[in-house]
């Protein structure tokens, strides 16, 4: 008897253990496809900013204007021996939360993965997620945002340790961009207040409250990690030592700054009044470029962000400037809301750039495929990716008008989450910190997944056995 109920429990452990092994197998092999622009590259996409991620797999110094969530995740899948498992990684765990997606959309439905496969294929021939996920950068994750949140929020029937994976990674996305963190702050605010009023309840449903508290919660500890790590390394425990700078940036840019010093400058002096002339370019120029009134030559930007700080304070304490800091706001907000170009960015980083030195440093064996990838010799183009990509987003905008009215209370509450992204992404990006192609691109496919869902549960009966009709109510 105990002979056979040991024997039993072995086979269910052995039988347990080759459907792990079976579904680790699925969502690599699909991650590849999700990461499949590095394959073809033959080496991990970079940017200019991803030599500063690389070199902090090994140091895990604090950034100035960055946190570190991002080299932390990137410590943990290297082993700091290659950046291939990086978009490996990348496309593995988009593919894995689009599939549990799938599973709250579709909860009836038959072999899950046929759709998984035909969702995928989707995204990867016409969105930006591909180009992404294969890039070194912390913008491969921004979309996941929305998916992680609908399904901690308003997945149905997902297992205690899947919960707490999600909770877990929702807190590396948060330390990973401090965007990310500006999103998740503004969507939980945003379904709290919509908590209030009846037609939210109704369209929210049964929230617990400790789904409440754990978001809030995560935030709060994303931002004292933050703090502490950056206290850890002398800057203080401030979320980015260069933040003034940044945002001093932004208002130049944006014009708020010159319309200040004009009123401000015959009584009250200060050492951007004499480069008036010089106060309407863009924030990049301000923050970067060594002849930038803000960052004299050979300044770094943690002293530049500290000379500036009074100036930046003075400027956002003036309610004279609040209307003209709003009403541009909101210009950027819509300004970015149309910067959907997929391939910003990614043209070659050789010899003099920070991308080939951490290579160089820290990677020297994987240094030779990386020269002599397509985007280090200048091989990349993206007019035929962008033309498919405007095609789709435009088709998808259609689609979510004409069929949002016919889809469950289910997908609808993931479309919202997914277009509240992409709205807050804009928002931050966009008003806080600059109007940029590739800080908007990361999130448009988003707007393209869900209009393929509510095409695809349109048509459901025609092809997914089991499910219940698209007016049923929705399984609890």
């Amino acid at each position: 008897m105990h002979k056979e109920g040991g024997s039993g429990a072995f086979q269910h452990a052995v039988t347990r253990w080759r459907g792990f092994g079976r579904n680790a197998l699925y969502f690599f092999l699909t991650g590849l496809l999700v990461a499949v622009p590095a394959l073809m590259n033959q080496s991990p996409l970079v940017y200019t900013d991803s030599g500063a991620f690389i070199g902090r797999i090994w140091s895990l110094e604090a950034m100035t204007d960055r946190p570190i969530g991002y080299p932390l995740i990137m410590r943990a899948v290297t082993w700091q021996v290659s950046l291939w498992p990086v978009v490996f990684f990348q496309g593995m765990i988009s593919s894995w939360l689009i599939f549990e997606v799938l599973r709250q959309v579709f909860p009836r439905a038959k072999a899950i993965w046929r759709i998984h496969m035909v969702l995928l294929a989707v995204l990867v021939l016409t969105s930006s997620l591909p180009w992404y996920a294969a890039q070194i950068m912390p913008d491969a994750l921004t979309a996941l945002i929305a998916l992680v949140l609908f399904l901690l929020f308003f997945g149905k029937g997902i297992a205690p340790l899947k919960l707490g994976f999600l909770w877990i990674w929702l807190f590396f996305l948060g330390i990973s961009h401090l965007s990310h963190l500006a999103i998740l702050m503004a969507i939980t605010g945003c379904l709290l207040i919509a908590r209030g009023s009846l037609a939210g309840r109704s369209f929210l449903g049964q929230l617990s409250w400790w789904k409440w508290s754990g978001s809030l919660a995560l935030i709060v500890a994303s931002v004292l990690f933050i703090q502490g790590h950056n206290a850890r390394w002398g800057y203080g425990r401030v979320l980015a030592p260069s933040t003034d700078l940044f945002y001093a940036a932004k208002l130049c840019e944006s014009g708020v700054m010159y319309e200040h010093l004009k009123r401000c400058c015959p009584t009250h002096h200060h050492p951007l009044c004499e480069h008036m002339d010089q106060l309407n370019t863009t924030a990049m120029f301000f923050i970067w470029n060594k002849d930038s009134p803000m960052k004299p030559v050979g300044l770094e930007q943690v002293t530049a962000s500290k000379l500036i700080a009074p100036l930046t304070h003075e400027v956002l304490h003036d309610v004279r400037n609040w209307p003209l800091i709003a009403w541009t706001t909101f210009t950027a907000t819509l300004a970015q809301l149309g910067q959907v170009e997929i391939g910003s960015g990614l043209q070659p980083y050789r010899e003099d750039s920070s991308p080939y030195f951490h290579y160089k440093w820290h990677l020297p064996h994987e240094l030779p495929f990386y020269m002599s990838s397509a985007q280090q010799r200048g091989a990349l183009h993206f007019e035929m990716v962008n033309h498919v990509s405007h095609l789709a987003l435009l088709l998808s905008i259609l689609i979510l008008a004409l069929y949002w009215k016919g889809s469950s209370l289910q997908l609808q509450r993931f479309v919202v989450v997914a277009l509240a992204v992409v709205f807050f992404n804009a928002m931050v990006t966009g008003g806080v910190a600059n109007v940029y192609d590739r800080l908007q691109a990361r999130v448009t496919w988003l707007i393209i997944i869900s209009a393929t869902l509510m095409i695809l549960y349109r048509y459901k009966d025609r092809w997914i056995a089991g499910e219940d009709s698209a007016h049923e109510a929705e399984p609890s």
